[in-house]
C-alpha cells in the first residue's frame, strides 16, 4: 500500500474520533431529578415567619433548603396554605427544586402556638408595678376586678406589662387600667381592665349605744378588719392611742364604725383643772399639787401654777391630770 494513502486514512480516523469525543463533552447534561414533597395537613408555629421545611415533607427525608414561605399567622388568626402557593414560592426562588405536586392534601393549616393571660397573672403583675399603674402607689392596697376577667390569647412566652402613663389610676378606690402585654410577637392591646383597690385595717366599731359627750372607753367597742378607703377618716389601730380619752361628739348607736367626725378626744388635763406634778430624782419623788393655764392631750408641754408658790413652769402631760415638771 502506498505510504502517503496509509498516513492519509490514520489522519482522517482521528478527526473523526476527536469529533465525536467533542460532541459528546458539549452534549448537555440531564438536569437532576426534582425532589419529591408533600403538604403537612396542619402545623403550629412559635415564630415569627413559616418556612419551607415546616409546610412539607419528604419521603426519604431529604434535607429541604431554610426557605421563609411567609410571614408567621397572629394569635388565633390562622392561616391556610395551598400546595400551589407554596410550589411557586420556591420556584420562584429556587427553580427547578420542587416537582409539581397532585393529589395528597391541598391546604396546610398554619396557627400560631399561644397561652392565655390569666387573671391571676395580671394581678401580680399589678401589685408588682404600683409606681407604673397608681398615681400614689400603697403597698397595703388589695387589687380587685369588678368586672369578670376574660383572658387574653398572647404568643407562648414571657410578657411584660405596659401601662398608659396618662391613664394611672388616680382615685383610690375604683379606677380603670389601660394598657398592653409585650411579648414575642410584638405588642398586644390596648386592653381595659375596672378595678376596686381596698386598704383592709383594723378598725374601732361601737359596742354599745353612747351619749353625746360620754367617754368610750375599752368597754364600749372593739375592733373589726374593714375597707379604710371606703371610710371616711376611720379610727384604726395604727392611729389609736389607749391612753387618749374619746369623747362622743353626738349620741352614737351600736355596730358604727366610729371616725374622726364621731368622737372627738378629750383633753387628759383641762385648763383651770388641778394636776398633781410628779417627779423623781433618784430614788427621791416628789409630787406637788398645780393649777393647769392651759388644755393638754398626752405628751403636750403645757404651763401650770405652783399653789403654794404661784410660780409658773412647763410640764409635760403624762397621764389624765398628770404632769411631768421640765427641768
Amino acid at each position: 500500500m502506498n505510504p502517503y494513502k496509509f498516513t492519509f486514512i490514520i489522519f482522517i480516523s482521528l478527526v473523526f474520533f476527536n469529533a465525536r469525543a467533542e460532541e459528546k463533552s458539549i452534549a448537555p447534561s440531564e438536569p437532576p431529578a426534582r425532589m419529591e414533597w408533600e403538604i403537612k395537613d396542619e402545623i403550629v408555629l412559635n415564630k415569627d415567619h413559616i418556612l419551607l421545611s415546616d409546610v412539607i415533607r419528604t419521603p426519604s427525608n431529604t434535607p429541604v433548603p431554610e426557605l421563609v414561605i411567609a410571614a408567621a399567622p397572629g394569635v388565633e388568626r390562622p392561616v391556610h396554605l395551598h400546595q400551589s402557593k407554596i410550589y411557586h414560592t420556591v420556584e420562584k426562588a429556587l427553580p427547578g427544586l420542587l416537582a409539581p405536586k397532585g393529589g395528597g392534601p391541598q391546604w396546610c393549616k398554619v396557627s400560631r402556638q399561644h397561652r392565655l393571660f390569666e387573671e391571676d397573672e395580671f394581678l401580680s403583675m399589678v401589685a408588682g408595678s404600683r409606681d407604673q399603674v397608681f398615681v400614689n402607689p400603697d403597698e397595703n392596697l388589695v387589687i380587685n376586678l369588678t368586672r369578670k376577667w376574660i383572658p387574653i390569647p398572647i404568643p407562648d412566652g414571657p410578657v411584660i406589662l405596659e401601662v398608659e402613663d396618662h391613664n394611672k389610676v388616680k382615685t383610690a378606690t375604683y379606677g380603670v387600667i389601660r394598657f398592653y402585654l409585650i411579648h414575642n410577637g410584638g405588642r398586644s392591646g390596648p386592653h381595659f381592665v375596672q378595678i376596686r383597690c381596698q386598704r383592709m385595717e383594723e378598725v374601732l366599731v361601737l359596742k354599745a349605744k353612747v351619749n353625746r359627750d360620754d367617754i368610750i372607753d375599752e368597754r364600749d367597742h372593739s375592733w373589726l378588719m374593714a375597707d379604710t378607703l371606703s371610710l371616711r377618716n376611720p379610727i384604726t389601730r395604727e392611729a389609736y392611742d389607749p391612753s387618749d380619752l374619746i369623747q362622743a361628739r353626738r349620741p352614737l348607736n351600736s355596730g358604727i364604725v366610729l371616725t374622726d367626725r364621731d368622737v372627738k378626744r378629750k383633753p387628759m388635763v383641762s385648763r383651770r383643772s388641778l394636776v398633781t406634778a410628779f417627779s423623781e430624782l433618784g430614788s427621791l419623788r416628789i409630787s406637788i399639787k398645780a393649777l393647769s393655764e392651759e388644755d393638754g392631750y398626752k405628751g403636750d408641754v403645757i404651763k401650770v401654777r405652783n399653789l403654794r408658790s404661784n410660780k409658773e413652769f412647763f410640764a409635760r402631760v403624762i397621764g389624765a391630770n398628770l404632769v411631768e415638771p421640765l427641768l
